[in-house]
């Protein structure tokens, strides 16, 4: 499926923010096919839409379309989205392994 990378679906007052991902790891298929059938039910076709029975904002798309793309966990080496956390290495300047470019 062809899509932007993010929908953002405002709604028509104030209220929460939902956020939700699918495809953090290209090769978990579960997310992306929970995406792609909540942005068929709910009929999004625009990058940004606006709907009167949302209060506040949903974001709704594929966290890393590069994995996805390529049907890998990562987009590009060995790289592990769910590595990523530790404060040693939040804090440290990247390396080259850890880079995407």
């Amino acid at each position: 499926m062809e899509f932007p990378e993010i929908y953002h679906i405002q709604g028509h007052q104030n209220g929460p923010t939902v956020v939700i991902l699918g495809g953090t790891h290209g090769d978990e298929k579960n997310g992306i096919a929970f995406v792609e059938r909540m942005i068929h039910v709910l009929g999004i076709s625009d990058a940004v839409t606006r709907r009167n029975d949302v209060h506040g904002n949903i974001f709704i798309g594929i966290g890393n379309p590069a994995a996805v793309e390529r049907e890998s966990r990562y987009a590009q080496g060995p790289l592990d989205l769910n590595r990523c956390f530790d404060i040693d290495k939040i804090m440290s300047a990247p390396n080259k392994e850890d880079t995407l470019d």
